[in-house]
């Protein structure tokens, strides 16, 4: 009510204040700008298999390090929609998460025809005698449907099938916003069992041909 007491007020608010600024939130406006070509160029197509082998998507997935733990600390804490158990993390417990021996984590980066998505994807996994526990499934909601989705569970059983694992176990915790994770695993291919999502690492799972990636297992 005292306009004496205004700049003290604003001074207060921290709503605008951010604790980084990465690549993808540079590119933001121009990430928009695609977007809207993409959605039109799909628009042409009666298919949508046809349309997502016409846009060339490129995926290359690499662990999480120094160099691109802000960006993953940033989608981790902002994704709602894809992410699996919701897990938030301060910056210590990110690095404490890609230092540990038991627990790995990857970041995926996104890519078409049309532009460079950037850092969109997260997964952790994490050992447990005979299973490959998926801690952290996160994706960005710009790139769901572009079948990045089901190319991090390659990964995942490709990893467990290194790791001589027997079973892909992905448990899913619901929150108020993550209902679209739980129907991709739904309609994986994976068996539930509860809120468990289970994939046997003797079956293969084919990941979509179109879909270029990009990662070396043994380099891991």
């Amino acid at each position: 009510a005292d306009p004496m007491l205004y700049k003290h007020f604003l001074l207060q608010l921290d709503c605008f204040n951010t604790s980084s600024i990465s690549d993808e939130d540079r590119k933001r406006t121009e990430m928009y700008s695609v977007e809207r070509q993409r959605t039109e160029h799909k628009s042409s197509f009666s298919e949508i298999e046809e349309w997502l082998k016409s846009i060339d998507i490129k995926v290359k997935c690499e662990p999480i390090n120094t160099e691109n733990s802000q960006r993953c600390l940033q989608l981790l804490n902002k994704t709602n929609q894809m992410n699996l158990q919701t897990h938030r993390y301060t910056e210590k417990e990110l690095m404490d998460q890609y230092a540990s021996e038991d627990q790995e984590m990857y970041a995926f980066y996104v890519k078409d025809n049309f532009g460079d998505a950037g850092l969109t994807g997260i997964l952790g996994v994490k050992a447990a005698g005979e299973n490959l526990q998926i801690t952290d499934f996160v994706l960005s909601c710009r790139v769901i449907g572009r079948k990045v989705e089901e190319t991090m569970l390659s990964v995942a059983v490709d990893l467990a099938e290194q790791k001589g694992c027997r079973q892909v176990i992905a448990q899913y915790i619901s929150s108020e916003k993550n209902k679209p994770c739980f129907d991709f695993f739904s309609q994986s291919g994976f068996e539930m069992s509860n809120t468990n999502f289970i994939w046997n690492v003797q079956n293969e799972y084919i990941r979509p041909y179109y879909v270029d990636l990009d990662w070396n297992l043994q380099s891991f």
